[in-house]
C-alpha cells in the first residue's frame, strides 16, 4: 500500500507478524513527555544493535517541535544504551 510507513521496516517485509513481537521502550523527561522511544525484538539487551531509535523535542508548551530517527536510518541497528549519543 502506497504511503504505508511499515514497509520501510526491512526486517518486517510484507509479514506483519514481525512487528507484534517488538517490545518498546521509552524515556521520559520531568514533566512526562517521550524523548526517546525505541524498539526492538522482545527481549533484546538494551546494550545490542538491534533498535530502532526516535527523538522527539517540545517547546515549552509541551507541544512536539521535532521528531528525529537515530541517524535518519529507518534500521534497527542502533543501541539503546546510546541513544543520548546517537543525536548529539
Amino acid at each position: 500500500m502506497a504511503g504505508n510507513r511499515f514497509t520501510d521496516f526491512s526486517e518486517v517485509g510484507s509479514n506483519w507478524d514481525g512487528l507484534f513481537d517488538r517490545e518498546m521502550r521509552a524515556e521520559n523527561d520531568v514533566n512526562g513527555n517521550a524523548i526517546y522511544i525505541g524498539w526492538a525484538k522482545g527481549g533484546s539487551a538494551t546494550s545490542a544493535s538491534v533498535w530502532l531509535i526516535k527523538k522527539f523535542t517540545y517547546d515549552a508548551n509541551d507541544a512536539v517541535t521535532r521528531s528525529q530517527i537515530a541517524n535518519n536510518n529507518l534500521s534497527f541497528s542502533f543501541i539503546w544504551d546510546d541513544r543520548v549519543a546517537i543525536f548529539t
